[in-house]
């Protein structure tokens, strides 16, 4: 099937995941996992997303339909209830997003490298600034 609108790719990682397994096992790193997904679930709970586990700790989230307004309040919200939680051990997740421009041969893999990238340099900058806040 063919969406009807624009495609929204967005990328999600967890920050520090291979710290929680050293800190905390495997065990508790799954429960993370779980948390992760459920909170991605409930966000993007309406029909046009549908959200992936994509091996380890990322999750794509494929937006149908969206626009760049709701994506963004979207992604508020996620940053809103990963402050909010009150579970054993916090976490917090980096984002990135891309809609797609075309219909072409490999415009999938171009948005989802962009989104991939800008997840990335989120991650590094949640990383810079905990650098220069002490006791982080």
């Amino acid at each position: 099937p063919v969406a009807s609108g624009p495609v929204c790719l967005s990328v999600f990682d967890l920050d520090r995941f291979k710290e929680i397994n050293d800190t905390w096992g495997h065990s508790a790193g799954d429960d993370v996992l779980r948390e992760a997904a459920g909170m991605l679930l409930e966000v993007f709970s309406e029909p046009e997303y549908s959200v992936f586990r994509i091996g380890g700790d990322e999750f794509v989230v494929v937006g149908e339909g969206v626009t760049e307004k709701a994506v963004q309040e979207k992604l508020l919200e996620m940053e809103r209830r990963e402050k909010e939680y009150q579970g054993k051990i916090s976490f917090t997740i980096s984002a990135g997003y891309c809609f797609l421009t075309s219909g072409e041969a490999g415009a999938v893999e171009r948005a989802f490298s962009r989104a991939d990238k800008l997840m990335y340099e989120q991650k590094m900058k949640k990383e810079e600034q905990s650098r220069q806040i002490p006791g982080s």
